[in-house]
Order: structure tokens, then sequence, then C-alpha cells
């Protein structure tokens, strides 16, 4: 085949061929970056939310007394900070008064103030570069506040694309050696009667 047919192949069918990956990649990773980071709220999510439930029984058996303070402490103490980054817990009463926060591992804790005007649900803060998960549990007026940094998170999802797109582009750049390698092949041979025929094969 003259190689003037070889290139002019290439570019009705290789291309387009790249352009469908390229597509297939960015739709890939959109989709993979919006699972990935609901999965990961969820769980992050629902563990908050076994926390708030868990300082709530403790308010519940302590009162508010000094060693129910001691609880908070040694609560936030036990969270792994690695894990668990810039972790904080709060009590208000009913009447909308903190009564009790800890913040062990927080290097920039959110203003209690500001966690004890916070309503019932799940919010989200942003300080500087980072960001927070915050779960407010109520229960008889008494509200817990409890907040986590999504630093990890977010770095645990960029890692699984990073992967998945490296896996993606392994297998597009197979497919193009390949698909070049089988029009290097048609060098020589008796050309076909159009372009047509010669892609069907190509893909044969």
């Amino acid at each position: 085949m003259p190689q003037e047919s070889i290139v002019k192949l290439r570019f009705k069918f290789v291309l387009p061929i790249n352009l469908i990956l390229v597509v297939i990649l960015g739709a890939s990773l959109a989709w993979e970056w919006w699972r990935l980071e609901r999965n990961e709220l969820g769980m992050l999510r629902t563990r908050l939310d076994e926390e708030a439930r868990f300082v709530h029984a403790a308010a519940k058996t302590f009162g508010v007394t000094p060693r129910f303070a001691d609880f908070m402490e040694g609560f936030c103490h036990a969270t792994d900070a690695a894990a668990s980054p810039e972790h904080q817990v709060a009590l208000v009463n009913p009447a909308g008064e903190l009564v009790a926060s800890a913040a062990a591992h927080a290097h920039q804790p959110i203003n209690p103030a500001g966690l004890a005007a916070m309503t019932e649900g799940f919010w989200t803060r942003s300080r500087g570069d980072d960001s927070y998960l915050i779960r407010v549990s109520s229960d008889g007026g008494r509200r817990v506040v409890v907040a986590e940094s999504t630093r990890l998170l977010r770095a645990r999802v960029r890692r699984s694309l990073i992967s998945h797109a490296a896996w993606i582009l392994g297998l597009g750049l197979f497919l193009f050696v390949a698909i070049n390698d089988r029009l290097v092949q048609f060098r020589g041979e008796k050309p076909q009667e159009d372009d047509v025929t010669m892609m069907l094969a190509v893909v044969a």
C-alpha cells in the first residue's frame, strides 16, 4: 500500500479513535470522582453520626459535670489524629449555650461559638485550603456538634482518580499501538478498493 494511503487511513481512523478515548477518559474520571467522593462522604457522615450519639449518651450519664468534660477530652484524644484530622466535639444546652468542647488534634479549630450556633443536620465549612464536614445532632433540646476535616478524604479520592486515569491511558496506549501495528502491516500489500474496505480490514 502506498505510504500516502497509510497516512490517510491513519488520519481517518486513528485520530477519531484517540478523540473518542479522550472523551471516554474525561467522562469516566468525572463519574469516578462523583462516585468516590459520595461514598467517602457517606462513610464519614455515618461515623460522625455515631460519634454524636455516643456523646449524647455520655451527656445523659454524666450530666454537665467536670467528669463529662474529662470524658470529652479523653474522647477526642482517643481518635486517631492521622485518620481523623482536625477532630472537634462540642455540647450545646437547650438555651443555645456552649457547655463543653474539645479539639485535641485540631491545629486550626473552628470557633466553638460558631459550632454552638449551628442547627440540626450535616454542614460543610471551609477554612483556608481546608474543608470540614460537621454533624449537628439534637436530643431533647441538647445539641452535639462533631466536626472533622475532609482533607484525607479528598486525598484518597485523588489517589484513586490517578490510578483510574493511569489504567484508562494504558488501555488507550495499547489500542493505539495495536491499531498502528495493523496499519503498518498493509505496506506492500495490494491496495484495497476504497478506504471503507481498508478500515474494515484493520478492525478484522
